[in-house]
């Protein structure tokens, strides 16, 4: 290894710069500053924060748990609250299969708690706040140190359950004191943590500890709706027990639990430095000039500009300029000028593969086109084939036959022709599709414009081939349908209705609609196959639609609604 490569690249002239950048802050690091005792006590406010945060997490997730599960309990039992013995063992089924709730049961609005996981029934009409919480009809926790059913502290989350705007009762949660205390991590010594759980009345529901003593660990001078509105702040204060400490407060549930964590005073403070004069602000501004000067110099010099070289470079490349592209570096770094070499290469290469993938694409389109123009001239000659033997047929029932298959070939060729003349060749003008099939169907079923007024209400629309070819198939048999049927109306002459248009954010309507009156065609029902209406369902099914009748005495209207997809392709 030669000295130029040890000393020339870049990780030793930054490492030169930097300990050039440091050494003013190796001769002012013996003096303490005031703003660095400020910031190590913003740090540690920050830490009791994230740590109260951290030390509630896990009974949040049970408090969580317990709303969750009391929805829908709420949902499952609301339809079977007059089934007793159902209800009873849907929430002794619950209990058993969660084992850090004690009690679950549904209490209605009199009081009179008959469907619970103790398959007994209780009366909690006489307790106190029972009417309290039945006026406010919403989330809300308590404390029972002394539990009904179970015979232990436990907390209580009651859930309310509401059925179409009606409020029917809560579903009432018990989790034992015993583990949920347990979930908040108790410190001793000088760095004691005591974290509290109230609720909405002012009431710990939970404390690390336990409940008993708990209220000493409170702030004085502050009530619940003041931590309320200090939620995700720290301050200074005492407790019950004039015990000076450092709280943090912040709320959970919709502002139903208020979460209240202290610290020790001297857990967290740091002291203040005897430096305090004119140098606690003139060294950090010379380590801050001088640490800026030189890096600057050095980043400028050693990075920025090479990297404004190399971006220049990319946006060229970028922007198509594919002969100006290359990359030369003034004395670059030896790590940069391997960037620099590997650019040119990557930029050699990828112009390369670009002038093939054109050609390749180029050649695809060419193919692509072809197969298109000779698919639709086939089908186009099968279906003059077609005309030409429904001129020479006598009756007319074989003559109805060959038009309508003749129709259903013009309609698949159209698709074809479509496509070959769309500039991407993925996708369908439905609207032009659905124009050129108006013309078609009108002029196969002897219709001219000097007869049946058309009406078109064409909403411009890409369909890929998947759905453009089943929609063009249920529109031909629509149309034909119509003009089949289409009769005219007293003092108005008759007329078809063409609607393709989207139906909301998602949903593409496709309607045609004909008047009713005087047969313009004559029409025999009896000798109707029904093939066309087969048709037209196995088209709204491979469309994922439905499809819909509107009729009154003077109009004959057929919907058919389905949403686009994406282009799904076939594994082979």
């Amino acid at each position: 290894m030669t000295l130029q490569s040890l000393f020339g690249g870049l990780p030793a002239r930054l490492i030169a710069l930097v300990t050039l950048a440091l050494f003013p802050l190796g001769m002012i690091s013996l003096y303490q500053t005031r703003s660095v005792v400020e910031r190590a006590d913003d740090l540690a406010r920050s830490a009791l924060i994230a740590e109260t945060e951290r030390a509630v997490a896990a009974e949040r997730r049970i408090l969580i748990e317990a709303v969750s599960a009391g929805n829908g309990l709420g949902a499952a039992i609301g339809p079977l609250s007059q089934d007793m013995d159902q209800c009873n063992e849907i929430l002794g089924d619950f209990i058993a299969q969660n084992p850090h709730f004690a009690f679950v049961g549904y209490l209605p609005l009199d009081g009179i708690m008959e469907c619970s996981s103790a398959d007994r029934s209780f009366d909690f009409s006489g307790f106190p706040g029972f009417a309290k919480a039945m006026a406010s009809q919403r989330l809300n926790f308590a404390v029972n140190e002394s539990g009904e059913v179970s015979g232990q502290s436990v907390m209580i989350a009651n859930v309310p359950i509401v059925r179409k705007g009606a409020f029917l009762g809560y579903i009432s949660m018990s989790i034992p004191h015993r583990i949920v205390n347990n979930l908040l991590p108790e410190t001793e010594g000088d760095t004691a943590a005591r974290t509290l759980v109230l609720n909405r009345n002012d009431e710990i529901i939970s404390a690390s500890g336990g409940l008993e003593g708990a209220e000493s660990y409170l702030p004085q001078d502050y009530s619940l709706a003041e931590l309320r509105a200090m939620a995700g702040t720290t301050f200074r204060g005492t407790t019950q027990d004039g015990d000076p400490r450092v709280f943090a407060t912040f709320t959970l549930l919709e502002e139903e639990v208020v979460v209240v964590g202290s610290w020790p005073v001297k857990a967290l403070s740091i002291g203040q430095g005897p430096g305090q004069g004119l140098l606690t602000i003139l060294f950090p501004i010379l380590m801050w000039c001088a640490g800026v000067i030189v890096a600057f110099f050095g980043l400028h010099r050693l990075v920025i500009r090479h990297l404004r070289d190399l971006r220049d470079a990319m946006r060229r490349f970028a922007l198509g300029e594919r002969n100006m592209a290359m990359l030369n570096l003034d004395n670059p770094s030896q790590e940069f000028e391997e960037a620099q070499r590997a650019f040119n290469r990557m930029t050699r290469i990828l112009t390369e593969a670009e002038a093939r993938r054109e050609q390749d694409l180029h050649d695809k389109e060419v193919l692509l086109r072809e197969v298109h123009h000779r698919v639709k001239n086939n089908l186009q000659l099968i279906a003059s084939m077609m005309n030409m033997q429904a001129r020479a047929v006598q009756t007319p029932e074989a003559k109805r036959v060959l038009q309508g298959l003749q129709r259903r070939v013009q309609g698949l060729a159209a698709i074809h022709r479509t496509l070959y003349t769309t500039p991407d060749m993925t996708t369908v003008d439905v609207a032009g599709l659905a124009e050129e099939m108006v013309r078609e169907v009108a002029s196969l079923a002897g219709t001219g414009q000097e007869k049946v007024r058309i009406v078109r209400h064409l909403e411009p629309m890409e369909l890929y081939p998947d759905q453009a070819v089943p929609l063009s198939m249920v529109l031909s048999e629509m149309l034909t349908n119509a003009v089949k049927y289409i009769g005219a109306p007293e003092g108005r002459d008759p007329e078809i209705e063409i609607r393709l248009e989207r139906d909301g954010p998602k949903d593409i309507l496709l309607s045609v609609e004909n008047t009713k009156g005087a047969a313009l065609v004559d029409v025999d029902h009896s000798k109707s196959t029904g093939i066309g209406s087969r048709l037209m369902r196995a088209f709204v099914t491979q469309l994922e639609g439905q499809q819909e009748v509107v009729e009154d005495d003077a109009r004959y209207r057929m919907i058919v609604r389905f949403q686009p997809t994406e282009f799904v392709r076939d594994d082979v």
